[in-house]
């Protein structure tokens, strides 16, 4: 049995009374002993085990409340994930199918067969870094039969510089055939240009045409790499330089300004145009 009781500085106890009949130690004695024993100690010890129980308990509750939310959590969150990979999936075959497109209407702007021109021959191949880009070549005659080689590079990559191509290999086009000096179609595209985009794009541009009668090229050149001559007599190559301004950004529009160099050339000299994706 538990009763409470005081030391003698009188602070509460908790005491276990037990009882034990004296015969057992004694059988000549009829009598009970009284054993006390302090469960002061003990009863804390029980005490606290019972807080710290229902402390443990709570938290635990707690954690399987937090691990439930978490998990319900992730759920939606990999629901979410799965519907927007499935919208991009979308997207990227939408857009996959624009670029063939693209690339499409872009590959029919090159030339597909070469013209057979007197005393020269030529050659061409374009390799993309991506599936559409801005570079672009062609070899066109003149209405006076001279030869216009043009090569040109858009700034930039993807759909935009392709787009920005199939308009300036258009323009190219039409004012080549309609005749002029290369400077004179190099401002004439360039005023073009600088009246429909203004997305701060630009290209760079070589344009000759050969004259047959004496093997003359008159050429402009707009901030493109330098073409390389092959000279059969020495056997050396030079650059065919020139100094001219960008075509086609908008800060140029009313500024760019463009000139005329002329070079001779000689039986079995061979030209190499190119753009910057060759030699980066």
């Amino acid at each position: 049995q538990r009763i409470t009781g005081r030391n003698s500085k009188g602070k509460q106890l908790s005491l276990t009374i037990s009882i034990v009949p004296s015969f057992l130690f004694s059988p000549s004695e009829d009598s009970l002993i009284f054993i006390f024993s302090d469960s002061t100690e003990e009863e804390n010890i029980q005490k606290q085990y019972k807080e710290l129980y229902k402390r443990e308990k709570k938290e635990r509750e707690k954690i399987e409340e937090f691990n439930t939310r978490l998990n319900d959590l992730v759920d939606n969150k990999a629901k979410e994930l799965k519907e927007a990979h499935q919208e991009l999936e979308k997207a990227y075959s939408a857009l996959k199918n624009e670029l063939e497109i693209a690339k499409s209407v872009q590959s029919g702007l090159l030339p597909d067969l070469l013209p057979d021109l007197p005393n020269l021959k030529v050659a061409g191949m374009y390799i993309p870094t991506d599936k559409v880009g801005g570079d672009m070549y062609d070899i066109l005659l003149t209405k006076d039969n001279k030869t216009a080689v043009f090569i040109f590079d858009v700034s930039g990559h993807g759909v935009p510089s392709a787009l920005i191509c199939v308009m300036a290999k258009m323009l190219f086009t039409h004012h080549i055939k309609n005749g002029g000096r290369p400077s004179e179609i190099f401002s004439a595209v360039n005023k073009d240009i600088c009246n429909y985009i203004k997305t701060g794009h630009y290209l760079t541009a070589f344009l000759g045409i050969i004259d047959h009668t004496d093997n003359t090229m008159i050429y402009s050149q707009a901030g493109h790499v330098y073409p390389i001559i092959y000279h059969h007599k020495t056997g050396k190559t030079t650059f065919i330089p020139g100094n001219s301004v960008f075509i086609g950004h908008v800060a140029l529009a009313d500024i760019a300004t463009y000139h005329d160099s002329i070079v001779s050339l000689e039986w079995n000299d061979k030209l190499l145009f190119y753009t910057d994706g060759l030699t980066e």
